[in-house]
């Protein structure tokens, strides 16, 4: 079980607008299709600018801000909205933040999202589909950038814009919980933002 130590910064966890994948209801989780198709709707973009709001609105105005996403269109798209309402923060993409991996249920209905969360919820007993990225595995990922950051990183404030399984299972990190058991946090909503705080063990 991963766990953090106090950090150093804040870590603000966003994901992505409505996207056009949303709208139509499909997974898409292939970095060839989603890097450059399936970028955020009007409906995304109005969501974006709201966020971008109220990180204006939460964060001291001094703040060193850094946003970290997810190389996908639809939160590239995303980031870059966040970013106008912080002329000084710099954007970074990287493929550690990119939507986990669904394998054969690529392009299918956006319903396989719970065959493959029902399964994850047996936790070392789960026998994923071929191709499905473990929740371990998108842990690790997501674990990867925030050490990094902590390292390396000059900036007070992160905002991490990513995909809802993505962020959710890092959180579990904060939370002192398995990867496995990331729905047990509340759902990660279309452009919502949400703190990333380390949980003490007594919590």
């Amino acid at each position: 079980m991963a766990h953090f130590p106090p950090l150093r910064r804040r870590y603000f966890a966003v994901r992505h607008g409505q996207s056009e994948a949303n709208v139509e209801k499909i997974i898409v989780s292939d970095p060839e299709v989603g890097c450059v198709r399936y970028g955020l709707t009007d409906e995304g973009k109005k969501q974006a600018v709201f966020a971008a709001d109220h990180l204006r609105r939460i964060l001291p105005p001094a703040s060193k801000v850094q946003i970290h996403t997810s190389d996908f269109l639809r939160t590239l798209q995303t980031a870059a909205v966040i970013a106008s309402k912080f002329p000084d923060a710099t954007i970074h993409p990287t493929p550690l933040l990119r939507e986990r991996r669904f394998g054969g249920f690529e392009g299918q209905a956006d319903t396989c999202y719970r065959v493959v969360w029902e399964e994850d919820a047996k936790g070392r007993t789960a026998q994923l589909a071929p191709g499905v990225e473990d929740t371990a595995h998108v842990r690790d990922r997501g674990v990867k950038v925030i050490k990094q950051l902590e390292e390396h990183g000059e900036a007070e404030v992160v905002i991490l814009v990513g995909h809802g399984d993505t962020l959710q299972i890092l959180q579990t990190a904060f939370e002192g919980l398995e990867a496995w058991q990331h729905r047990s946090l509340p759902l990660l909503q279309t452009a919502e933002v949400r703190e990333l705080v380390v949980r003490s063990a007594t919590n």
